[in-house]
């Protein structure tokens, strides 16, 4: 008689990666003791890294990737000692293992812990794992300086740091031949770096021969660094991003080659003056991007017949380039060429790009009319800003605009009716066709668009009431910005249109970065738009999703205004001046809570100011003058720093600031309906919601605002903002004519 023993065989593999499985990982698993590699990528687990990971004590490879496991990472993780391969990335880790105690981790040869929460130094101890090949710290939030152990591990091959909040310099000697990669962008980092200087740092910079991709951008630091220089040193470099970085770029456009391999060149705000000659060469060159720099005249001509097949990124915004030869790029993804001075028609071969997603030819001298063909470019297409140029004629149907999110035609001279094509336009969220020369009555049918934020058709001849003549289930119900103003829009302001702007009725205040409006297609693709304040043309380069306008002004509406304006208790500017409306004020003008700016001027207006609207304690602009309003001023909060100019032409108003005092039988006690809160809210100007990072020019304008609530002294505040309007208007006919402070 046999009998069959079972054989105890060891569980060295367990791959559960993407099988969805849910819950802690369970305290069993340190059973499995013979365990070499755990795999439980993309798994929807929950709580933290548990410490008895540490008792794994044969585990070679570890991938939490994308588990929802966060926490700190517990300490005995690095007693691990045959680990070779440690990713973390993808979760919601707060903080490194702090303790210089290493015991293991020797073996350890890759450590990726990218896109966590990680806050803090980056520990000593991690340079002194010296058989690391590839470090991957990305997008987080350490600080402090980077260790200069790290510049000395000899077999490191990548380097990647960037998007977090380091500070300091560059350690100042690197021991690094074999780097392949160095990814130091999107941090806090200073210090001089000046490569026709014999300082250590940027001599071992030259040093980095193996060195494929480098990138520093976005940071902080000062020098000049000479592409010539460059790349004869590193001859095995591939891609390069000094964008932001606070280091000039120079060269001599010396004619040599260039490795053939090369495929990116990032050089954004490096006072580059000249095209680099040296792109001739590098004929797979995916990624171009010279934005924000001082180069001048025509493109070489041999930009036209290179990379057909490889480019996808043309980036030569913001600066002096006067034109353009044929773009032959059949898989350009992103046509950025605004703020130039390009002048001519259309170019045609942008209708043959089968995959484009942004085209912007804003601010440029462009003419002629806008092609046919444009119109049936490509379903992939996301944002169109062809505005501030010279184009005429009617505009083309759209079709396949499925993902298409922006539209913008602003400052043109388009004329006839907008393209009812555009209701296919599902996407969009921003339509922008102000100052141009359509005619044509309210496009009601845009309220079938379910995600449309903005809408501007500011100065045009647009005609006839507003309405919601269409049957839909959204009817504007997401717009948060709405320009008709200078039209000949008539009728009475219908109380059913404004019931249906949802969004303006409940809008957070998070200003975070995720509440600007952007593409799909990338983080750093934001829509835009122009506003107009006091008269003056902001362009927001991000629109904030809490900024909140209705702008009707200098139209033809009549009859009062609909107490449920009152209701949009989002809305921040509020501008209905320069039109015929009469009855009065209505008191539920204030619920408007976070209402800045209020203009009525203009209008035929009656009764007495309610004295609702001394509750607005964000108002800073208010204008009510030229009306027929009576009664006394009331005092009190915000309307304690409005001057006359807010009410002249109302004869019949009295009291502070006007000069007209009111007669005795007409007073009343101001302690009896004037009272002060004990509390009483601080104004908030908030205008930094409006234009935040938009100029230097901006930036000095809302200075002067929050002065003007400060010193109480709105008078000293107007004649300089007049001055600004002034100097504002003289720009628009300099070479650029762009509109001064997306």
């Amino acid at each position: 008689m046999t009998t069959n023993r079972r054989r105890n065989i060891p569980l060295r593999l367990l791959d559960l990666s993407q099988t969805g499985i849910t819950g802690d990982i369970p305290a069993s698993i340190v059973n499995f003791r013979s365990l070499e590699s755990l795999n439980l990528y993309d798994c929807k687990l929950s709580g933290f890294l548990p410490s008895f990971i540490g008792n794994l004590s044969h585990l070679v490879t570890l991938d939490l990737k994308s588990t929802n496991v966060g926490g700190i990472i517990p300490s005995s993780i690095t007693s691990l000692t045959q680990l070779v391969k440690l990713d973390l990335s993808d979760n919601s880790f707060t903080g490194l293992p702090a303790s210089n105690n290493i015991t293991g981790l020797q073996k350890l040869v890759h450590l990726d812990i990218s896109r966590n929460l990680l806050e803090g130094v980056i520990p000593s101890w991690v340079s002194l794992l010296t058989s690391l090949e590839d470090i991957r710290l990305t997008t987080n939030m350490l600080s402090g300086v980077i260790p200069s152990g790290l510049f000395k591990l000899s077999s490191l091959e990548v380097l990647d740091l960037s998007y977090n909040k380091l500070q300091g310099t560059i350690p100042s000697v690197f021991a690094l031949p074999s780097l392949r990669e160095l990814m130091l962008d999107d941090n806090q980092l200073v210090g001089q770096l000046n490569l026709l200087d014999e300082g250590l740092v940027p001599r071992s910079f030259l040093q980095l021969v193996n060195i494929t991709y480098l990138t520093l951008a976005n940071n902080n630091f000062s020098g000049v660094w000479d592409l010539d220089i460059l790349l004869s040193s590193l001859t095995n470099l591939q891609g390069l991003d000094l964008s932001y970085s606070g280091l000039s770029v120079v060269t001599a456009n010396a004619n040599h080659s260039v490795n053939p391999e090369f495929y990116a060149l990032k050089l954004a705000s490096c006072k580059l003056n000249v095209f680099p000659e040296f792109l001739r060469s590098a004929t797979k060159l995916s990624d171009l991007d010279l934005s924000h720099n001082d180069i001048h005249g025509q493109l070489p001509s041999w930009t036209g017949k290179m990379w057909m097949d490889s480019l996808s990124t043309f980036d030569l915004s913001h600066n002096f380039i006067t034109g353009l030869y044929n773009l032959p790029w059949n898989y350009l993804l992103h046509l950025k060429l605004e703020s130039n001075l390009i002048r001519g028609p259309f170019p045609l071969s942008i209708c043959k790009m089968s995959f484009i997603q942004i085209v912007d030819l804003s601010n440029n001298h462009f003419n002629g009319t806008i092609p046919n063909c444009f119109g049936y470019i490509n379903e992939n297409l996301v944002m169109i800003d062809l505005g501030n140029n010279s184009f005429h004629g009617a505009f083309p149907v759209i079709s396949g605009c499925e993902r298409l999110g922006e539209l913008n035609l602003n400052r043109n001279l388009v004329h006839g009716k907008l393209p009812r094509s555009l209701a296919k336009c599902a996407a969009l969220e921003v339509l922008d066709v102000g100052n141009n020369q359509f005619n044509d009555v309210f496009p009601n049918w845009l309220a079938t668009l379910p995600i449309l934020k903005v809408l501007v058709l500011r100065s045009n001849s647009f005609h006839g009431s507003i309405t919601n003549a269409e049957k839909t289930d959204f009817q504007f119900s997401n717009l948060r910005i709405l320009d008709l103003s200078q039209n000949k829009f008539s009728g009475t302001l219908q109380s059913d249109f404004f019931r249906n702007l949802k969004a303006m009725m409940n809008v957070s205040d998070d200003k975070t970065e995720e509440n600007y409006s952007k593409s799909p297609i990338g983080w750093n693709i934001y829509y835009h738009t122009t506003v107009v304040i006091k008269g003056m043309s902001y362009e927001l380069v991000r629109i904030l999703t809490t900024l909140t306008t209705i702008d009707l002004s200098d139209n033809i509406f009549e009859g009062s205004i609909p107490d449920i304006i009152g209701s949009l208790k989002s809305l921040k500017v509020l501008n209905l001046s320069h039109n015929s409306l009469t009855g009065h004020i209505p008191y539920a003008l204030g619920n408007l809570s976070k209402i800045e700016s209020l203009d009525l001027s203009w209008n035929q207006l009656v009764g007495e100011i309610p004295q609702q609207l001394t509750a607005l304690t964000f108002l800073a602009v208010l204008n009510l003058s030229q009306n027929h309003l009576e009664g006394r001023i009331p005092r009190e909060r915000q309307f304690n720093t409005f001057e006359d100019n807010s009410y002249l032409g109302n004869p019949e108003l009295c009291g502070f600031p006007l000069p007209k005092e009111c007669e005795k039988n007409h007073e009343t006690d101001q302690s009896s309906i004037q009272r002060e809160d004990s509390q009483d809210t601080e104004s908030g100007f908030m205008w930094q919601a409006v234009v935040l990072g938009y100029g230097s020019g901006t930036l000095l304008g809302l200075v002067m605002g929050y002065l003007m609530l400060l010193t109480g002294r709105p008078k000293w505040f107007n004649r300089i903002a007049d001055a600004a309007e002034h100097i504002v208007h003289t720009r628009q006919n300099k070479r650029r004519s762009v509109c001064i402070a997306k």
